[in-house]
């Protein structure tokens, strides 16, 4: 059976990558958070960055981590591991400048509508003001059951989280790349 993971930054052993907003700003005026985890409507150039230590003091560069909750941060080692699983059409890949100068920003554009969500057996949490927190079991129609792409976002929770499949889950363990963490929310 393959699972389908949520993915976070290891924020508890690994340093936090942030990017320069302002930096962002004056470089791609009509940058759009809301954009990343689909294909980005506007052109990329490459923002200041900074490593800084977790909040629990971490101060060990990660191999992979976030900087929002769904892209990518990639150092060029582990993206030459994982790059079998990280085609174009899947991932967009982008430069970075300062800290992490040498690393790279993954947008996953790959994003599956809710016609793809079992949504009579899929859970999630929910804040007190009764929005989408997080999905704690997705299933997906049969047609997606065994063939879950590599990386994914959902339009089920507005594609604010990162999602894998088993592959990229395998690839990061073998290759043991640090500074993520992995949820399984689905057992297909």
């Amino acid at each position: 059976m393959n699972k389908i993971y949520r993915i976070s930054a290891d924020l508890d052993h690994y340093m936090m990558c942030t990017l320069d907003d302002l930096d962002i700003l004056e470089k791609m005026e009509d940058f759009v958070i809301d954009a990343l985890g689909s294909p980005l409507p506007f052109d990329w150039v490459a923002p200041r960055t900074e490593f800084l230590p977790s909040d629990n003091g971490a101060e060990e560069l990660p191999d992979i981590t976030q900087w929002s909750t769904n892209d990518l941060i990639v150092s060029q080692a582990a993206l030459d591991s994982l790059s079998p699983l990280l085609s174009p059409g899947l991932v967009e890949d982008y430069s970075l400048e300062g800290d992490a100068g040498s690393y790279r920003f993954i947008n996953s554009v790959k994003r599956l509508g809710n016609s793809y969500v079992d949504h009579e057996h899929t859970a999630a949490s929910y804040y007190d003001d009764g929005t989408l927190q997080d999905i704690t079991a997705l299933v997906l129609k049969q047609s997606l059951t065994s063939d879950a792409p590599t990386l994914f976002t959902l339009d089920i929770d507005g594609g604010v989280a990162l999602y894998c499949n088993e592959d990229f889950y395998r690839a990061i363990t073998q290759h043991e790349l640090k500074g993520l963490v992995f949820t399984a929310i689905a057992q297909q």
